[in-house]
């Protein structure tokens, strides 16, 4: 189960072995490794930012995590990406970026989420780039303002291994 795999990584491996693992499966098993459904997933539900939240099925197309707060609906969808291109990522992810914006989740009865979020993971040697973040943000921003909150952010930060 990979449930049990990464509950594993984490309690079982050094914070070195687990940067190791985490900058292979970036050389060697980028897109596979990140794909819907994936240990990626399971791994990422273990981290703070996603505490609190309703993992998705693997058969979930538009988001991987949900929860209600004051009975509003708050939904976020995780991407992954090895590009500094924003605008190259923005434009093969437009598709769902659009659907995104509107909130509508088809899988969830086509309930709308009142407050939408992108969270967008890649190597952590991409961040160094000290603009990197605010550029991702304010071009997805400008485009699809009803994100209501962007995260550019590495498996390393979010796992606290920085």
């Amino acid at each position: 189960d990979l449930d049990v795999l990464a509950t594993k990584f984490m309690q079982n491996f050094s914070p070195q072995l687990k940067k190791l693992q985490i900058a292979e499966w970036w050389a060697k098993g980028f897109p596979e490794f990140f794909t819907r459904g994936t240990f990626f997933e399971k791994l990422m539900a273990k981290s703070g930012r996603y505490s609190g939240w309703t993992h998705t099925s693997h058969n979930f197309k538009l988001i991987d995590f949900y929860k209600y707060v004051g009975g509003k609906l708050r939904v976020a969808s995780m991407k992954t990406t090895n590009t500094v291109d924003e605008n190259k990522w923005i434009s093969n992810n437009s598709d769902h970026l659009t659907k995104l914006s509107k909130g509508v989740i088809d899988d969830l009865q086509g309930k709308v989420a009142e407050y939408k979020e992108l969270h967008v993971y890649m190597p952590k040697a991409l961040l160094e780039n000290p603009n990197i973040e605010k550029d991702w943000i304010l071009k997805i921003k400008a485009k699809y303002p009803a994100i209501s909150n962007i995260v550019i952010s590495s498996i390393e930060k979010e796992l606290n291994l920085l």
